[in-house]
């Protein structure tokens, strides 16, 4: 599977435009206009060990823009950057943290600063606790608020999160998707957050609005105005490649095979040489196996978790400038399809290519995913699918046969060896003999996958007086019924 699709996408781009090294001084400038300095960072040390203070300058040194160090943030001080970041010594960041936060500041004019919950939503981390850890502010509202004898004491953050509240009257924003990789221990943050309490009381000031953690709600209505963003300039670390450099727009990461099946091909897409930037293109929460991704491709965006709906195509686009993409491989993504035209006019000589899984989806509304394939035909250079039946059902629809390939989900035989399997202890232990025809069922139990069919298999065969066994190995909403 993963060589197909690999072989595939280096087809296309090869045949779409020259090298990487040869590519179109146009898309050079433009990559050359957004480079821009080095976003200052303050880390909260003093009195923190050491050990700890390495571990975040670490994770600093791994983000996906480039960052500098700052000795302090002093009252009326001069610093040449729009926004400042404040970390606490101990943190470990997400790759994409302060990027993300950037952005949300660019397309949240009522907010002075932000910051983000933790990965695996830790319910012992209070919001006012993720902001002692992480905080970036706008550079002009943090200087107006600081005294004359600040210093950048551990509790810092908190200090400009509360003086910005009592000033802009607005709390912190929040990044929805986290962008706390690991926690600083309780036991350094209960301080810091005990003093924060105290000073919100004495000021007259509600702690609960201190960080807006729904700062960035969708709203129920359709979008009145479709302005556009200023993408910010931002420093872009690239990371080296010996293949092409992909962006990967997918729906999220819900549990399922659709996920399973992406999730199995960033890792060897990886190890083939290639870049990968994944971009979540819907707006619910989703991190299914997410870790596995970051393990190998750590540069991941949520932009609806981070900036207004109308901002989200900008938000991809300056992905695919700043990321200096040479294709764009789509996974089950709707809005990835509706943006095709405006995203194939701003990057002519990027190949577009799509993977169908499936042909499920809600056909009422949309129509399968296979349809939605076919119906974007004419906007993408390629396109994939996982099995025969599904290339067979897109060239029914209208697909051209030289423009469809298959790249198989297969599985790794050198794993999944029938050899050595305990077969006679398994089949007495469910009270099968060998006369018995066993039926295995595995899967997720959700509707979609219809498990009830395999029970109707079963009472059917048993009707016809077989001797049968059916074994159901998979979990999910289904679990509860009586099949």
């Amino acid at each position: 599977m993963p060589e197909r699709v690999s072989g595939s996408l280096v087809a296309v781009r090869s045949s779409r435009v020259p090298p990487h090294e040869a590519r179109d001084e146009v898309h050079r400038a433009e990559s050359r206009s957004r480079i821009a300095a080095a976003v200052p960072v303050l880390v909260l040390d003093e009195g923190i060990a050491a050990h700890a203070t390495a571990r975040t300058l670490a994770s600093l040194s791994r983000q996906s823009i480039a960052t500098r160090m700052l000795p302090s943030l002093p009252a009326g001080g001069a610093i040449d950057a729009p926004f400042v970041v404040l970390v606490l010594a101990g943190t470990v960041l997400d790759v994409t943290a302060c990027e993300r936060a950037i952005w949300f500041l660019s397309t949240h004019a009522d907010r002075a600063c932000v910051t983000g919950g933790v990965e695996g939503d830790d319910a012992s981390m209070t919001p006012l606790q993720c902001a002692a850890q992480f905080l970036v502010v706008r550079t002009d509202a943090a200087l107006s608020v600081l005294a004359a004898t600040s210093t950048p004491n551990p509790a810092l953050a908190v200090a400009l999160a509360v003086g910005l509240y009592r000033a802009c009257g607005s709390g912190a924003g929040w990044v929805a998707q986290p962008i706390i990789l690991e926690p600083v221990a309780l036991d350094v943050l209960s301080p810091i957050a005990t003093d924060a309490l105290l000073a919100l009381g004495a000021l007259g000031l509600d702690s609960t609005l201190l960080v807006d953690v729904d700062s960035n709600r969708v709203s129920p209505l359709p979008l009145q105005r479709l302005s556009r963003a200023a993408p910010p300039l931002l420093p872009v670390r690239l990371a080296p490649a010996t293949g092409l450099r992909i962006l990967l727009l997918v729906q999220g990461f819900p549990m399922g095979g659709y996920t399973a099946v992406n999730v199995d091909l960033v890792p060897r897409l990886a190890a083939a040489g290639h870049v990968i930037t994944t971009c979540a293109t819907e707006i619910w929460r989703s991190d299914w196996r997410l870790d596995r991704i970051r393990a190998v491709a750590p540069d991941i965006h949520h932009p609806h978790t981070t900036v207004p709906a109308d901002a989200v195509p900008a938000y991809i686009d300056t992905l695919i400038t700043s990321r200096e993409i040479d294709v764009v491989l789509m996974s089950h993504s709707h809005l990835a399809y509706h943006l095709l035209p405006l995203l194939r006019s701003r990057h002519p000589r990027v190949a577009f290519v799509d993977w169908v899984h499936t042909d499920w989806f809600e056909e009422g509304m949309y129509g399968s995913y296979a349809t939605m394939a076919a119906q974007w035909t004419g906007e993408l250079d390629a396109q994939l699918t996982t099995s025969h039946a599904l290339r067979l059902h897109l060239l029914g629809e209208g697909c051209a046969a030289d423009a469809v390939d298959t790249a198989y989900i297969g599985i790794d035989t050198g794993v999944w060896l029938r050899s050595g399997t305990r077969h006679a202890e398994i089949r007495a232990s469910i009270g099968a003999t060998d006369d018995t025809l066993v039926l295995l069922f595995s899967g997720r139990l959700s509707p979609e996958k219809r498990p009830h069919l395999a029970v109707d298999v079963l009472a059917g065969l048993r009707a016809e007086g077989h001797d049968v066994h059916l074994l159901i190995v998979g979990g999910g909403p289904l679990s509860q019924d009586t099949l």
